[in-house]
C-alpha cells in the first residue's frame, strides 16, 4: 500500500551493538563494587570489586585493579589483580606477574608469571574434565611435630 512497489529484504545480519547469542563481554569497572553471586554467559572483566561467587561459561579476567572475594567456576581465567577463594578453571588459567591469589586452585592447565604470589592449594589436572566441585581441604598430619632449634621432628 505504501512504498514504491519494490520488495525490501531485511539487511543481512548487521551489527546492532547487541550482545551475541553466546553472551557478550561484561565489565565491572574500577569504581564498581558488586555484592552477591554473578552468572555470566560470556566473557567478564573485573576491574572493580566482586564479593560473591562467579559462574562463567567463558573467560574471566581479573584486571590489575580488580579484586574478587568468592568462588569462581569458569572455562578460562586470566588473573592480574587480587583473588581470594576457590577457583575451578576447565581450560587455561593464566596468572600474571601482578596477581595475588589466596585459596584453592583447580585447573586443566596453568601459566604463572614470575612475580605473582599464590597462597593455597593448587591442582593441575592436564585434562579438561574438571568438575566444578572445589578441591578437598588438605589432610591434617597424623603425628604432631615439635620444633627444636628451628628443626621439626616427629613426636
Amino acid at each position: 500500500m505504501f512504498g514504491n512497489g519494490k520488495e525490501h529484504s531485511k539487511p543481512a545480519n548487521r551489527s546492532t551493538g547487541a550482545a551475541p547469542a553466546s553472551g557478550g563481554v561484561n565489565t565491572i569497572d574500577a569504581h564498581t563494587t558488586i555484592k552477591g553471586d554473578v552468572e555470566a554467559g560470556g566473557d567478564i572483566r573485573i576491574d572493580g570489586k566482586l564479593i560473591g561467587n562467579l559462574s562463567c561459561r567463558a573467560k574471566v579476567i581479573i584486571g590489575e585493579t580488580g579484586h574478587v572475594d568468592g568462588d569462581i567456576d569458569c572455562d578460562q581465567a586470566l588473573v592480574e589483580g587480587t583473588y581470594t577463594g576457590n577457583i575451578v578453571v576447565r581450560e587455561l588459567l593464566t596468572i600474571k606477574d601482578t596477581a595475588r591469589l589466596s585459596g584453592s586452585i583447580r585447573a586443566s592447565k596453568m601459566a604463572v608469571g614470575s612475580g605473582s604470589l599464590i597462597d593455597g592449594r593448587c591442582t593441575i589436572t592436564g585434562s579438561a574434565e574438571i568438575t566444578s566441585a572445589p578441591p578437598k581441604p588438605l589432610p591434617k598430619p597424623e603425628k604432631e611435630t615439635k620444633s627444636t632449634n628451628g628443626v621439626s621432628v616427629g613426636a
